[in-house]
């Protein structure tokens, strides 16, 4: 994932690695507005705030077109609540294993059936 600051040339100590990971984690989580949760942050999310946020999106959206019903080709975005989302969703068909390659603890075999 691309993200405004990542350092071009690396970093060089580990503290400096931890400090721009407490940065990227505060930006994603309390800044960054995710397309898979209607445009709104995890923080607000989890905070249930995204509720009001996209009610007053909706209402904005609405009188914007009764204002100016041409700039409308087809409807607006319909500014409502996500539904369940995952950072690992599970395998679209639990009946299909979904297969990892080797990934047996150092010294451990492979079950192979």
């Amino acid at each position: 994932m691309y993200t405004p600051g990542y350092p071009a040339h690396g970093l060089a100590t580990i503290e400096e690695a931890r400090a721009w990971l407490l940065r990227f984690v505060r930006w994603y989580n309390e800044d960054h507005m995710h397309s898979a949760l209607a445009y709104v942050t995890p923080t607000q999310r989890h905070g249930g705030e995204d509720a009001a946020i996209l009610a007053r999106r909706r209402l904005v959206y609405a009188a914007a077109r009764e204002r100016n019903p041409l700039r409308w080709k087809r409807n607006v975005r319909s500014w409502e609540a996500a539904g369940p989302v995952w950072l690992n969703p599970p395998p679209k068909s639990e009946s299909a294993p979904v297969e990892m390659g080797n990934a047996s603890p150092p010294g451990q075999g492979r079950a192979v059936a």
